[in-house]
């Protein structure tokens, strides 16, 4: 519906926030977007049911006693529920969220990595998966203690932190020097009410 020649307006859903102001038009009907009841009945009932699935587990079941049960189902799992939840934790809410608006804007050179990891995936079936399950390994971190020593699992942990949190870091300074600095990413939170917490 349009009013005085000005259509309705909602910022479009892949582009980055902007902190410049709706150029004056009468009329302007800016519409906020907040979830209705539909919504919070839908996010409350998958709540509701993963917390269900882990009580039924955790009490009825008896739980996990020891970190193998915890880390392997005790051995006893069929491969479609393993299948299921090594699907749902490769793949990120960011990276469904995400890969789709990349595709959208900068074609389908994402489709690239994905062979890259279907590669990785077959390779890691053949060599490393066999070794882990004749040894009774559930991480790669104990492999290296069993190898080696505790101090070279000790500095592999250590490697992987300092690789993920200098990631994070880089990320964030380089967005922010992107945007413009830390005043005006500041600026733009609050222009766009990311940092009311009174409402």
């Amino acid at each position: 519906m349009s009013v005085n020649n000005c259509t309705e307006f909602s910022p479009p859903p892949v582009s980055p926030p902007s902190d410049a102001p709706v150029p004056p038009c009468s009329g302007l009907a800016v519409r906020r977007l907040t979830f209705s009841l539909w919504d919070y009945g839908v996010f409350g009932l998958m709540l509701l049911i993963s917390t269900g699935i882990g009580l039924f587990h955790g009490l009825v079941k008896g739980g996990q006693k020891t970190s193998e049960d915890f880390f392997t189902g005790g051995r006893r799992m069929s491969a479609l529920p393993v299948g299921l939840s090594l699907s749902a934790s490769f793949m990120s809410a960011i990276q469904v969220l995400g890969v789709p608006a990349e595709a959208y804007r900068y074609g389908a050179k994402f489709l690239w990595m994905c062979l890259g990891q279907l590669l990785n995936t077959l390779l890691t079936a053949q060599f490393f998966l066999p070794v882990f399950y004749r040894l009774g390994l559930t991480s790669t971190y104990e492999y290296l203690e069993r190898r080696f020593s505790r101090s070279v699992r000790l500095c592999g942990t250590l490697q992987y932190v300092f690789v993920m949190l200098s990631g994070f870091i880089a990320i964030i300074i380089r967005g922010v020097l992107l945007v413009g600095g830390p005043a005006r990413v500041l600026g733009i939170a609050t222009n766009g009410s990311r940092v009311n917490f009174g409402e």
